[in-house]
């Protein structure tokens, strides 16, 4: 961008014509994102409010974040479980509620953009970081665009179980409705997911990949050019990353680590001025990392071999199928492509190595699934083996290997295009509506621990998390249940008692409570207790002080 701005005005647009194919591709991905998430991201419908594809299960968690920060919940507390402390990497959410409070729009439109934007990155920052690791090469460009091809749009081969299933006589329009054909937590087979589903619905792992990307870009270019001023920079990402995504943070806080020892191999010495300018940033974001771990009392599990299958031969296919053409390619590159052609070729090995062991050994997070976006971060330099590779196979097979290597993600796209999951009645809309414009800023308000719920749409907080979250969150979800529970089916003194444990004089009485918690409600007709709202079977009763 700079040399963009101190060239003359014919030379940039030279150099643009002359980055027309990256740039047509981030666009694609930025449209693909946009459109997957205009149609079926917040979309009101007859039956509703439309949230489709996964964004039905992690959306309402930024939601929650973004709104409740927008009425008042600053420093944000957790607002799925009102007074913890949010231990959830927020970031993302913080900037969203920002852009969306300045602009006074609700958070889904800037979402939607936000999201495409990022996958946009992710697609130049690819191609400048493949660029510059093989700018030697006569088909420099080449493997840049097919690397950022394969990191954007590559995933695993799962979508070899549409043509099995389409087989057996199904309608194919209506496997591709009902069935995302891209690795997914509820597969065991293919739990790996593709870069594309992250930047639909993974907001942390959307921002963090072009950051990731970006640093990487910035400590090569650095520790070979010994440019202080990139190392730093480089650093100071790593360190500022650890708020949006912990994991990114401790995957190129360990990317910089083997680069520093490779380079140092390689020299036969340690630069220390580089090394420290490259991780001294780092630390700030360990300080970060290591309070927010000790704060919700995270623990490290020893456990060998992940997801995948306990015999070695049976781990070997899994991880092939799960990484698809991508990895047999990055494997052809250890013969194929010299070091001319592609620089630190033996760096980029270990940097995936390292990414896909960390998972197979330990698991730090609640659901051992979750350790999986470790391999989204081992991805990014296989892909760019990969396309070295590809770029030296006949021309002729591009288009079959780049197919097999995308169709994954495009099966997904096309899953997630017809979702259309209703994640609020046109009831729980319209209540959710009224909270946000009568309720008071950090009000806490009771309700069942439904997925989705209109009070964090609102922009207030609730007592209990729905259980994944509560349990992936290491929140005290079960004994906050258990207060829900009283609130509705105790007798008023105990309800009484249970709100005033959390702060709470507002309860929540539609048909999601009516329905799960099966008791009489005695608050519902205590005289403590005055609705305030009544509208399409929905109540909302206060406590009277």
């Amino acid at each position: 961008f700079t040399e963009f701005k101190q060239t003359p005005r014919k030379r940039t647009s030279e150099q643009l014509k002359q980055n027309l194919l990256p740039l047509a591709g981030a666009a694609i991905a930025f449209f693909a994102v946009f459109i997957v998430l205009n149609q079926t991201l917040w979309v009101p419908s007859p039956e509703g409010i439309t949230v489709g594809g996964y964004n039905w299960a992690d959306y309402f968690v930024h939601l929650s974040i973004t709104e409740s920060t927008n009425a008042g919940n600053f420093p944000p507390t957790t607002p799925y479980s009102a007074g913890t402390q949010l231990s959830y990497h927020w970031f993302v959410d913080f900037h969203t509620a920002l852009f969306s409070k300045t602009a006074g729009l609700f958070s889904a439109p800037v979402v939607r953009l936000e999201n495409a934007w990022f996958a946009f990155l992710l697609f130049i920052a690819s191609y400048c970081l493949a660029l510059s690791l093989c700018n030697n090469s006569k088909h420099s460009k080449t493997i840049a665009f097919f690397a950022a091809l394969l990191i954007v749009f590559g995933g695993s081969l799962a979508w070899t179980q549409f043509f099995s299933d389409w087989n057996g006589g199904a309608n194919a329009m209506q496997l591709l409705a009902a069935t995302n054909y891209d690795g997914n937590s509820h597969s065991t087979q293919f739990p790996v997911m593709s870069t594309m589903t992250y930047l639909v619905v993974q907001r942390p792992q959307a921002v963090a990949l072009p950051i990731f990307v970006a640093a990487l870009f910035l400590a090569f270019e650095g520790l070979r050019r010994e440019d202080n001023k990139k190392l730093l920079l480089a650093g100071i990402l790593c360190a500022l990353l650890a708020p949006f995504q912990y994991a990114a943070f401790v995957s190129l806080a360990t990317a910089f680590l083997i680069m520093v020892a490779a380079k140092a191999l390689e020299e036969r010495r340690l630069r220390l001025n580089p090394s420290a300018l490259l991780l001294l940033p780092v630390l700030a974001g360990a300080a970060l990392v290591s309070q927010q771990a000790a704060a919700v009392g995270l623990s490290i599990k020893f456990e060998l071999g992940w997801m995948a299958p306990k015999e070695p031969l049976a781990a070997l296919l899994f991880y092939c199928l799960n990484f698809g053409a991508p990895v047999l390619l990055a494997l052809l590159a250890i013969f194929s492509v010299s070091k001319t052609e592609l620089r630190d070729k033996k760096t980029l090995f270990a940097l995936a190595a390292a990414f896909i062991i960390v998972p197979n050994i330990v698991t730090a997070t609640a659901f051992q699934w979750d350790m999986s976006k470790f391999f989204s971060y081992a991805w990014i330099p296989l892909c760019v083996l990969a396309a070295a590779a590809l770029a030296r196979i006949h021309k002729l097979l591009w288009p079959l290997l780049i197919a097999v290597s995308i169709a994954s993600s495009l099966f997904f796209l096309a899953w997630s295009m017809q979702s259309t999951w209703t994640a609020l009645t046109p009831a729980e809309y319209g209540a959710m509506q009224w909270m946000s414009a009568n309720l008071p800023q950090k009000a806490v308000v009771a309700n069942y621990w439904e997925q989705n719920s209109p009070i964090e749409a609102a922009g207030r907080l609730r007592i209990a998390p729905p259980d994944w979250i509560g349990f992936s969150h290491l929140l005290p979800y079960s004994e906050r249940q258990a207060d829900v529970r009283i609130i509705y089916c105790g007798t008023p003194d105990e309800s009484i008692l249970a709100l005033d444990k959390h702060a709470s004089r507002f309860v929540f009485l539609g048909p999601e409570e009516r329905n799960n918690l099966n008791c009489n409600f005695p608050i519902e007709s205590d005289s403590r207790f005055t609705t305030v709202y009544d509208d399409q079977g929905i109540k909302i009763l206060e406590l009277k002080k």
